[in-house]
């Protein structure tokens, strides 16, 4: 499998592991998407979404993936150069 192939693939994964498990997400933390998205329907009905998404993504999600919290079993402290390199390849894919 070449390295795109690769990169894809575990993209996928993550973003799957993303999605299912919206459930999990702190009550405090839907209230303030729940409050973001009524503020942007308001003044731009159409991109209630996108709105929301990108704030989840942007300053939640892609962060925590560039850098995540050592104490997190499996993270390594430092992060190796190579690794930190592919999360924030990433992070990158992600917004897209």
């Amino acid at each position: 499998m070449d390295n795109q192939a690769t990169v894809i693939l575990f993209v996928e994964k993550f973003l799957n592991a993303i999605l299912d498990s919206v459930g999990d997400l702190p009550r405090d933390f839907r209230l303030i998407a729940q409050t973001l998205q009524m503020a942007v329907l308001k003044k731009f009905p159409e991109c209630r979404h996108s709105v929301v998404g990108s704030f989840l993504f942007l300053r939640l999600l892609c962060p925590l993936v560039v850098t995540p919290v050592a104490t997190w079993e499996g993270v390594p402290d430092p992060i190796p150069i190579p690794q930190k390199k592919g999360l924030v390849l990433m992070s990158k894919i992600l917004q897209v």
